[in-house]
């Protein structure tokens, strides 16, 4: 599996885009398209890591030295504060209340 492959498989497992991923990275949209031709094979580190920031995974899993990503809770947590980023107050205070309810019945 080349780099990728495993950053679409990451945008396919949280359901978004490569151009949402470029956008909310602050990427540009044609580094994906010149890795999916395989005009380029490699990333920057630091782009590198702010792929890996947004998935919650590893820069070894990126660069595909270790084969899994980071837990897929941490990686749901992380898509769960990126929704939150984007409600008004008053989904926010509905998610707010109702995370606050399932934490009351640990």
């Amino acid at each position: 599996m080349d780099l990728y492959d495993r950053i679409a498989g990451l945008c396919r497992r949280d359901g978004i885009r490569i151009s949402a991923l470029a956008k909310e990275t602050g990427l540009r949209t044609s580094i994906f398209t010149e890795l999916k031709m395989g005009r380029t094979k490699s990333m920057s580190v630091a782009t590198l890591g702010r792929i890996a920031d947004y998935f919650g995974v590893t820069l070894d899993y990126l660069a595909g030295t270790d084969a899994k990503p980071a837990s897929e809770l941490r990686a749901k947590r992380d898509r769960l504060c990126r929704c939150a980023m984007e409600l008004d107050e008053q989904a926010l205070d509905a998610v707010l209340q109702t995370a606050e309810l399932l934490c009351a019945r640990k």
